[in-house]
């Protein structure tokens, strides 16, 4: 479990307000990844390495939540990066 906040002085990412938290995937395994607030419709994107996008979600939640079930394959560093989408 991590939180975090995005403020108005988060980093922006395509004209979202964004925050990345570093994971070191384990290969062959399934990660599920969450976010919910209350204060702005959540996106998830899981990258590689290199910042190259793995996958996504927007709504994969309840309501405008954002769920995400992914296959880490051969595993190694990655970022889950969550985005504010306009409400």
């Amino acid at each position: 479990l991590t939180q975090g906040e995005l403020t108005e002085q988060s980093r922006q990412v395509q004209g979202r307000r964004a925050q990345s938290h570093a994971v070191e995937a384990q290969a062959d395994r399934w990660y599920l990844f969450e976010v919910s607030s209350g204060d702005f419709d959540p996106r998830l994107v899981v990258r590689d390495g290199q910042g190259k996008p793995l996958a996504a979600d927007d709504d994969g939640g309840a309501g405008s939540q954002a769920r995400l079930l992914w296959p880490s394959g051969q595993g190694g560093p990655c970022a889950v990066e969550v985005q504010a989408l306009p409400a």
